[in-house]
């Protein structure tokens, strides 16, 4: 009998876990997902929760990074905790495919428009993959043929009509080859709006002035996009110019009516300080000292269970468990990588263990008596990278004593370099700061949570215009949380993308913080889109010999000669940079490299004491530079089409915007470069992005090198932009 009740007790538990599922759901939080249809995304994964009751399953919200990974368990179709956390998502960043489908599971459901800003989307095809859609602007296509592939399926929510059949007729009276005509907003016309025959998936751009034209046929459906406007579709039905008038998303209502519910304040210390929980916009936890059970002897036994996606280790299993060894969201899952989270105490941020090392470091959970515990806030996501930089990764544990609390404010503490604890930017640098209004509201913010809070409103606003990302990041990067200000210079890469202004100031400034890895993927779409502009060649050779990839970079300065000598291109106006970068590369490869057909005049090696190169992204940007000698005498370059204009018409006609000087020993003493901005020849909206290079030592076995970017916006306004010693 006992025998038999055994054999019982295992098939019921085998029962069970042949009816576990597995599901991995990747949930696209970038920028351009920001308009999906939630409801409609959310009532799709109630309808699989309700096949699949019960389920094992990773969580990986990403954008140009994965943003969070947590474990979740469905049971009995219960899923409310995830449900919540996919309310709470903030959408920021561009698009980033990379390091997604390492996990295994019975499915992958990818919620996701299939835009790939960053990387291409190439899953794995070991299990079933469902894309999930419920934006207008979705790359079907591709999805489709991914999902078909993997056996899976391409399942569309958007609420927009099946296009219809296209017309195929050759009636000279119905049949048009293109249609033409001018986007506006209400203040003017509107550039860079994203137009698509939905027929064809044809695409094209507006420009400067708001004008497109785009191949379509009768009757075609024509669509227009632009963040933050409403898309418009138009049925292609003559070749008469169009006129496209597209309005904000969000209106003003006529009428608002205030219900006067009562709402009690609910506030979190976020290790920032305490902050109503309402204006976060992103999900913490938070347990007070009434919700600590007196059987609980140790800190451990106060959260276990507290909080969802955080994990603790079976401590009847292993010896010498802590709190420090709780696990929340990873990066990857790497087992290279340190999955354990960060603690913080009244403040001060405790030595991490190491998951690569066993783990235990200290016994701290064992110090903290529960009886003494005022508050355990969990920080994970965008709450626990804002403060805590990259020692946030793996979440945060913010505990406060009551000792701490008292009648007084917690006293905050200085966090560790690399971490984001105190705003960086003296007096100086926020001068140096563009003057706009969104960064004059960012300036007044005292910690990074109200700061973000900002940057989210002021979106509303501005989001639309990649300029908002570029300057809003250049702010950001003092906080000293990398994590939070690439995620915001990412957007200006999805909204600019096509736009090579836009990329190559984003470059100009991945390179200043000295993320080459970076800039050379943006200076690749940079080539991509201008292959017959010279400065494309020597940008991205540029970028592949200071991230360590020199073959690589040899190959584009060999291409680039031999579309030189073909005359596909034009390297003369550049020729001087380009001799010395490719010199430079040879030499600093000492041997590495295969030199077999190069021009023997890039063999031999060149050095100077110092030599400093201006760049700028806008070809049509005037100015004077001004060099002030150890004399403290002054010679004046001038880029003006008055002053040089066969100079200017060479750079437009060839697509360079580089001058590039050196100083030798023999000119010893203080040298200094002031630039005057005198506009644009031709008036865009976007300001101009000088990009400075200084090198000291050129040539030789100690040569270092510095970038940094100028934005120029206004006129008539001299700036010093570099000092160089020659000793």
């Amino acid at each position: 009998m006992k025998k038999n009740w055994w054999l019982l007790v295992f098939g019921l538990w085998l029962h069970a876990s042949l009816a576990q599922h597995s599901t991995v759901i990747l949930w696209d939080s970038s920028l351009s997902m920001i308009d999906r249809d939630l409801e409609r995304d959310l009532n799709f994964l109630d309808n699989y929760f309700s096949k699949y009751p019960e389920t094992n399953g990773t969580l990986i919200s990403f954008s140009n990074a994965i943003i969070q990974e947590s474990k979740f368990i469905v049971e009995q179709g219960d899923w409310s905790d995830l449900r919540k956390e996919l309310e709470l998502t903030i959408y920021d960043g561009g698009t980033n495919y990379e390091g997604l489908f390492e996990t295994k599971a019975d499915h992958y459901l990818v919620f996701t428009d299939g835009i790939e800003t960053f990387s291409k989307l190439r899953p794995s095809f070991e299990q079933p993959i469902y894309f999930i859609s419920t934006t207008a602007n979705t790359n079907k296509e591709k999805l489709m043929r991914l999902a078909d592939i993997s056996e899976g399926r391409m399942i569309d929510l958007s609420k927009q009509q099946p296009n219809p059949v296209k017309n195929t007729s050759t009636s000279n009276e119905n049949a048009i080859s293109s249609i033409s005509g001018t986007v506006r907003k209400f203040s003017g016309p509107l550039s860079k709006v994203n137009i698509i025959n939905q027929n064809t998936n044809e695409g094209t751009s507006t420009d400067a002035e708001g004008n497109f034209t785009i191949n379509a046929s009768k009757d075609d459906i024509i669509q227009f996009t632009y963040v933050g406007m409403r898309p418009v579709n138009v049925v292609a039905s003559s070749n008469d110019d169009y006129e496209i008038t597209m309005s904000p998303k969000k209106e003003t209502l006529d009428e608002v009516v205030l219900n006067a519910n009562v709402e009690t304040d609910e506030t979190v210390n976020t290790g920032n300080g305490v902050v109503d929980k309402r204006r976060l916009g992103y999900d913490v936890q938070t347990i007070g000292s009434e919700e600590v059970s007196e059987l609980d002897t140790d800190v451990q036994q106060a959260v276990k269970g507290q909080f969802a996606g955080l994990e603790l280790p079976n401590d009847s299993a292993q010896e010498n468990f802590d709190i420090t060894q709780f696990r929340g969201r990873h990066k990857g899952m790497s087992m290279l990588t340190n999955q354990f989270g960060l603690v913080v105490i009244d403040g001060i941020p405790q030595e991490t263990s190491d998951s690569k090392k066993g783990g235990f470091v200290s016994n701290i959970g064992a110090t903290i008596n529960p009886d003494l515990i005022h508050s355990i806030t969990y920080l994970k996501g965008l709450a626990a990278t804002n403060k805590y930089g990259t020692l946030g990764m793996g979440g945060v544990l913010v505990i406060v004593t009551k000792n701490a609390v008292g009648d007084k404010p917690i006293e905050e503490v200085k966090i560790p370099t690399g971490t984001t604890g105190t705003y960086s930017g003296n007096a100086a640098s926020l001068e140096e700061l563009p003057d706009e209004p969104y960064i004059k509201r960012l300036t007044r913010a005292k910690t990074i949570d109200e700061a973000f809070i900002i940057y989210l409103e002021e979106r509303e606003k501005f989001g639309s215009d990649p300029i908002f990302y570029l300057d809003v990041y250049t702010y950001f990067k003092d906080w000293n949380n990398p994590m939070l200000s690439d995620r915001i210079l990412s957007n200006a890469s999805e909204i600019g993308f096509d736009d090579p202004l836009v990329l190559k100031a984003i470059g100009y400034l991945q390179q200043e913080k000295g993320d080459w890895a970076a800039s050379v993927k943006t200076f690749e779409r940079v080539q991509k889109i201008s292959p017959t502009h010279a400065q494309s060649y020597l940008d991205l050779a540029t970028a592949y010999a200071h991230n360590d990839q020199p073959r690589k970079a040899l190959k584009i300065f060999k291409q680039a000669v031999q579309k030189n000598n073909s005359g596909e291109i034009d390297l003369l106006g550049i020729m001087t940079t380009f001799r010395n970068e490719f010199k430079n590369l040879i030499y600093r490869a000492d041997g590495k490299l295969n030199l077999s057909g190069i021009d023997p005049i890039y063999l031999k090696n060149i050095a100077y004491n110092s030599r400093i190169i201006f760049q700028w992204n806008d070809l049509n940007s005037e100015f004077e530079l001004n060099i002030v000698n150890p004399q403290n005498r002054f010679f004046t370059v001038s880029n003006t089409i008055e002053a040089q204009p066969q100079k200017f018409e060479a750079q437009m006609a060839q697509g360079f915007g580089t001058e590039e000087f050196y100083l030798t020993n023999a000119d010893k003493g203080n040298w200094q470069f002031n630039l005057k901005y005198l506009g644009k020849s031709v008036s865009k909206e976007l300001p101009t992005f000088l990009k400075v290079t200084t090198y000291t030592n050129f040539g030789q076995p100690n040569q270092q090198s510095s970038v940094k970017v100028i934005r120029l916006s206004k006129r008539d306004m001299e700036h010093q932009i570099a000092k160089i010693v020659v000793k």
